[in-house]
């Protein structure tokens, strides 16, 4: 089946990809094919990229007929039997309806199509036409038998918007050219406008941003396959909604990137001049290196607290920004009912307490922070003068020349400042770290349902028959609230079954355990069941009747029941009893031998 609506849905990707979204193994070849029958290969051939053109987001780079093709031919290229046309050419100009029209009449050939259309133009060349009137058909027929019918519905309006297009071709024949070329000269102007940020970037670690850059790309690639694979009830949880995931995968992979890219050059150049320096100076003066080496322990253990306190506070400030984002994104989709509800200054306000909580976490750090600093500032005047007493002592002594001390303090200073540089981006560590362990913590959960696993049992050939036995079932975000308790429901291959009920009664949660969005708590649900491994798959009790009827099947005459209920409990018993009992009844003259305890 393919559908074609009012509003084409084109993604911000190529034209070749959106065309093979239609059809998801489609060669070049049908892509090819299917852009012809739509008649969109021309103008697609025209343009600078080709099919790997950029339509930009929602198609805006394309005009309405153009989008319209794509979406036809994306409609087409998997060869659907049937074809919907919901309104296609409804929201287009003159000029472009009548293009898009030709191709639909095209596409129309050999297929079977359904039209919906208040331009009657779209309905011309249909076989069969039906006017609705209030939900009731009040004509039918071919377009010339219902033109021939004077004074008929279809005919006046047929009429009328003969008169109005009249009038819109005049309007359209004045607007359409130079609209067209003002959009061509800026299509061209945007294509060839250059980057400049490409010429400005003056970063020295090149290597370390090439290789953040790619780890980063690696890591929203897989984070995005895992959310992927995740159950329905992973996305229930208020921390996992769209807006917090849109925010967790932008947020996060730019920290990290921040943190792998050039910030980790930074890093190492700083731990290597350090390094260097403290074995200089060991070198020179043991004594004054030790001192320096006690003082730079301290300014990394002041890094590390300061690192830790934000890790923590990150969480924290993750969690706000998640909710706010979530709340923000959901209030601008349905910013219609919003204005309907006229409540703006209700959303506004719950949005301000979200930017409040999240004022009072940076409240927090603003207060530790400065403390945390002031150990660095606050010590090093003391350490100096710790290491001045002591280089006077061994000048004094002539343990130490002039020179040599010159020498260690040159390389204390390099030291000091290499420490200085990475306690400068405690707080980009600290994000970085959270954001990592934020990707870790989802790459190491495990989902209940994995929908990209190829294991378990697989029907070679499903008839259709499904069971539920005994299901009970919670949404996991609502656990006290039973849904479906002992669920019973069988239907056989072919059947058609209904299920009606108010509202809340577990209509869709049939269809969802279906689908297997959800497992049920308690019970099973089976496809063309099987009992497994010595009827492992099924209860006692199923056993046991499945066994009954094995044994009913080819109606004996002599039926020798040996203890058939004695390792049952008292429920299963009095189901298989009342087997057992309708057995006998269904054929009087047969015979029954029954042991038991």
């Amino acid at each position: 089946m393919g559908v074609v609506s009012q509003e084409p849905i084109l993604f911000g990707t190529s034209i070749y990809e959106n065309i093979r979204f239609g059809k998801e193994n489609a060669t070049i070849a049908e892509i090819n094919e299917a852009a012809r029958q739509a008649t969109a290969h021309d103008f697609i051939m025209q343009l600078p990229n080709k099919y790997d053109t950029i339509v930009g987001e929602r198609g805006v780079q394309l005009s309405g007929g153009e989008k319209q093709r794509i979406a036809l031919a994306r409609a087409l290229v998997k060869q659907p039997a049937l074809l919907l046309l919901d309104e296609a050419t409804s929201a287009l100009d003159n000029t472009n309806e009548n293009i898009v029209q030709e191709a639909l009449d095209q596409a129309c050939k050999g297929r079977t199509t359904i039209v919906i259309a208040h331009r009657l133009s779209a309905v011309q060349n249909a076989h069969q036409i039906y006017v609705l009137d209030n939900g009731c058909v009040i004509e039918q027929g071919t377009h010339e038998a219902l033109m021939s019918q004077e004074g008929s519905r279809y005919c006046e309006m047929m009429r009328a918007q003969q008169n109005e297009n009249t009038e819109n071709d005049i309007d359209g024949k004045t607007n359409t050219a130079p609209i067209e070329d003002y959009d061509q000269k800026q299509i061209s102007e945007h294509s060839l406008r250059p980057s400049y940020s490409e010429f400005d970037d003056e970063n020295k670690y090149t290597a370390f941003a090439l290789s953040g850059s790619k780890l980063t790309e690696r890591m929203c690639i897989k984070a995005f396959a895992h959310y992927l694979r995740q159950e329905m009830a992973f996305f229930d949880r208020p921390e996992n909604s769209s807006g917090a995931i849109c925010h967790r995968l932008s947020s996060d992979a730019l920290a990290v990137q921040q943190m792998v890219g050039s910030y980790l050059g930074i890093v190492c150049e700083s731990v290597a001049t350090f390094g260097v320096g403290i074995v200089i100076a060991f070198l020179f003066s043991w004594q004054l290196a030790l001192i320096l080496l006690f003082y730079i322990i301290i300014l990394f253990f002041v890094a590390f607290m300061q690192i830790r306190w934000k890790a923590q506070l990150n969480k924290r400030l993750d969690c706000v920004l998640g909710l706010a984002s979530s709340f923000s994104v959901e209030i601008i989709y349905n910013m219609r009912t919003v204005k309907q509800l006229a409540s703006e200054t209700e959303f506004l306000r719950q949005f301000s307490d979200l930017v409040l909580e999240e004022f009072k976490i940076h409240r927090n750090d603003l207060v530790i922070s400065p403390l945390l600093q002031s150990l660095y500032w606050g010590t090093r005047p003391l350490i100096e003068l710790v290491i001045f007493w002591q280089a006077f002592i061994l000048v004094e002594r002539k343990e130490l020349n002039m020179n040599n001390l010159n020498k260690v303090f040159a390389y204390y200073i390099f030291a000091l400042e290499s420490v200085r540089c990475i306690t400068t981006l405690t707080r980009q560590m600290s994000d970085s770290l959270s954001a990592a362990q934020s990707f870790f913590n989802l790459f190491d959960r495990t989902s209940a349902i994995d929908n990209s696993s190829i294991d378990g049992q697989q029907l070679s050939d499903f008839q259709g028959a499904v069971e539920f036995s005994e299901v009970k079932f919670a949404y996991p975000s609502r656990p006290t609230s039973c849904i479906l308790n002992k669920f019973q429901l069988i239907i056989k291959s072919g059947q058609r079954v209904a299920l009606v009920g108010a509202s809340g009664c577990g209509k869709s949660t049939v269809i969802q355990l279906l689908e297997r969005f959800y497992d049920p708590i308690q019970g099973r649900i089976g496809y063309e069941t099987r009992v497994g491994m010595k009827g492992s798959h099924l209860s006692g009790g199923e056993k046991q009747r499945i066994a009954i009827a094995r044994a009913l099947l080819h109606r004996p005459k002599v039926l020798l029941l040996d203890e058939a209920t004695s390792a049952m409990d008292s429920y299963n018993e009095q189901i298989v009893q009342k087997a057992l009992e309708r057995a006998q009844t269904d054929d009087p003259t047969r015979t029954s031998l029954i042991i038991a305890h």
